[in-house]
């Protein structure tokens, strides 16, 4: 994959598309900051807004209180998405940061879930 290939934005839609609504908690807002430390500037941030049961991405700050912190590159962010490689991977490789309570950030991939294609994709669905 290389990162001119690479849209911060078609990711980030296409994760806002298909997030979880019904795994996020439905008793309180969550707030996602991602920070795309390689995307070009304006592409860098992005935030998701669950609350009500709607999701909602900004581009700009939307100034309520965050739940969570993603700092990634977008081809790292990219990776997990499509199933190429999985978050405890690129955590341990430094490629992911995520800020916030541990257990926000264990639930963090239920929420967001994957790109439909990573099941067929996925490094543990092709072991060696």
């Amino acid at each position: 994959m290389q990162a001119n290939q690479l849209d911060a934005g078609f990711l980030m839609w296409d994760i806002r598309r298909f997030a979880n609504i019904d795994a996020f908690p439905p008793d309180r807002r969550v707030v996602i900051h991602f920070f795309l430390n390689d995307a070009r500037q304006r592409e860098r941030h992005w935030w998701l807004v669950v609350a009500n049961r709607e999701i909602d991405l900004c581009r700009e700050d939307p100034g309520h209180e965050l739940t969570l912190v993603v700092e990634a590159s977008v081809a790292s962010l990219t990776e997990i998405w499509t199933g190429d490689s999985d978050p405890d991977a690129e955590q341990q490789a430094r490629r992911l940061l995520i800020r916030g309570s541990t257990r926000d950030s264990r639930d963090l991939w239920q929420w967001l879930g994957r790109s439909v294609f990573a099941a067929s994709r996925s490094v543990n669905a092709h072991p060696l």
